[in-house]
């Protein structure tokens, strides 16, 4: 599918016009002659003659060109095998590469094409552009997409601050829908204030998790991560893409309750079918964690459900359309611990390192501390400060991907380098493990989804057995 962000980015920076998007599939072939894709910040091995050994990586929800490729298609499956490369990764036909040919005789000076990174560069993704007239002159990194450039503080006005107050209360619920669908359309991330969410709520849960985070490894690790994604997570329990560090941080998750506090029953939902609800694994040494955290989750909740409802007026659908199915959601709440950055710590080492959010929205919590920072279009980073009384939504690749592409799934990073610990409390909201995530209510007559429907549960679950240590 098209994807014009990345498309404008690779334009404004290379000089270059994008006319077509190239589909990938499986097939590999022989060609004629060597290509040399010249590669964002590429060094030794970014063009290594016939054979081009590149390492593949998933980031995001975006499929990469991933593979090994020489002249020889066996050499090609065979490298592929070398490599480990897994089902989900694919092979470019480089019979699309003809257009590259055709564009330049109408007067177009290069074709870019999404690739990853050679096997000893680090980390991805990058983009290669392909000509025959500028064969092997690579854009650098530092002009194009550098995960590890310093932020700057962003913009007045960059990043909108909704009050969704006339969305809860009902008084102009089209005219927030309509700022949140702008919002996540042009940025991915707001600011929201009158959400709903008590400053008690807050503190409370707050104070009680740095005390948890304090406790002695031993005790943490009793409430270990179950099979449902509940629990303790150490630190460098999460690895954000194939090349990154292990993140620094350390969290606590948990889901909806199921021994009845909550209202929500056990029942034949709750068995392995539906493998993202379960017990959560409150722990022993701090009993009173549960009574403390789980009202955020509640009422982040509750918030994410009227977030929703405003993108779905937005895009001028009904204020149900993404909630229909949540007596039994898969969200998860999440403590999230992040100690000072390491002294003389290594540039790509990160609190958690730059990543897009899995689910459908994320509800945030910032403390004072600060650290959050987002990737701008152009490949620059800015800080995102916290504001009082405000909490910080962003779109996650799930409603990426539901509303075919037109809101937008932003990378982020966290970087500690305060000095002190921070937290952040997070809701992750998902709806019905079941909710069948269906792009085409976005798409114009005749339009074809940029992707096909999924369950909601069933692609979180790719997406942790490739973030989460303890799944692999």
């Amino acid at each position: 599918g098209r994807n014009r962000a990345v498309e404008q980015h690779l334009e404004a920076l290379a000089g270059i016009a994008v006319v077509e998007a190239i589909p990938l599939d499986e097939t590999t072939m022989a060609v004629s002659e060597p290509l040399r894709l010249g590669m964002v910040g590429g060094g030794p091995g970014a063009m290594i003659g016939p054979t081009h050994r590149i390492a593949a990586h998933m980031y995001g929800d975006w499929r990469l060109v991933a593979g090994a490729f020489s002249r020889v298609p066996e050499r090609n499956r065979a490298m592929g095998d070398e490599l480990a490369l897994s089902p989900d990764r694919v092979y470019a036909d480089y019979r699309e590469m003809a257009r590259a040919e055709r564009a330049r005789e109408d007067g177009i000076e290069a074709v870019a094409v999404v690739t990853c990174a050679c096997t000893n560069m680090r980390p991805g993704p990058h983009i290669g552009v392909h000509s025959r007239r500028r064969c092997g002159a690579p854009l650098t990194g530092d002009a194009f997409m550098s995960l590890h450039a310093r932020a700057e503080p962003i913009d007045a006005g960059e990043v909108p601050v909704i009050d969704i107050a006339p969305l809860r209360d009902g008084t102009d619920p089209a005219g927030v829908g309509a700022a949140l669908a702008r919002a996540a359309t042009e940025v991915g991330f707001l600011y929201v204030r009158n959400h709903g969410v008590d400053d008690v709520i807050v503190e409370r849960a707050r104070r009680t998790a740095l005390e948890f985070f304090r406790l002695p490894e031993e005790a943490k690790r009793e409430a270990g991560t179950n099979r449902f994604h509940h629990g303790y997570l150490k630190p460098g329990s999460t690895k954000m893409y194939d090349d990154a560090r292990l993140d620094l941080k350390e969290s606590f998750n948990w889901g909806i309750e199921l021994d009845g506090d909550s209202g929500v029953e056990r029942g034949p939902e709750t068995t392995p079918e539906n493998p993202l609800v379960g017990p959560n694994m409150w722990p022993a040494a701090m009993p009173e964690l549960k009574s403390s955290v789980y009202p955020y989750f509640e009422a982040a909740s509750a918030c994410a459900e009227d977030l929703l409802r405003g993108f779905a007026l937005g895009a001028g659908l009904d204020a149900e359309h993404f909630i229909r199915l949540r007596d039994q959601p898969v969200s998860r709440g999440s403590l999230q611990y992040y100690p000072p950055q390491p002294e003389g710590a290594e540039v790509d080492q990160f609190g958690v390192a730059p990543h897009t959010d899995f689910g459908v929205i994320t509800v945030l919590c910032q403390d004072e501390i600060g650290g959050l920072e987002i990737q701008r279009r152009n490949g620059e980073w800015a800080a995102m400060p916290p504001i009082p009384g405000t909490l910080v939504v962003n779109i996650g690749d799930l409603l990426q991907r539901w509303s075919n592409r037109r809101y937008r799934s932003t990378v982020h990073r966290v970087i500690n380098s305060s000095g002190r610990e921070r937290l952040s409390l997070v809701l992750a909201y998902d709806p019905n493990f079941e909710t069948l995530v269906d792009p085409r209510a976005f798409c114009a007559e005749g339009e074809t989804p940029c992707d096909e429907p999924i369950a909601c549960g069933d692609y979180l679950l790719w997406r942790f057995r490739k973030a989460f240590s303890y799944r692999q």
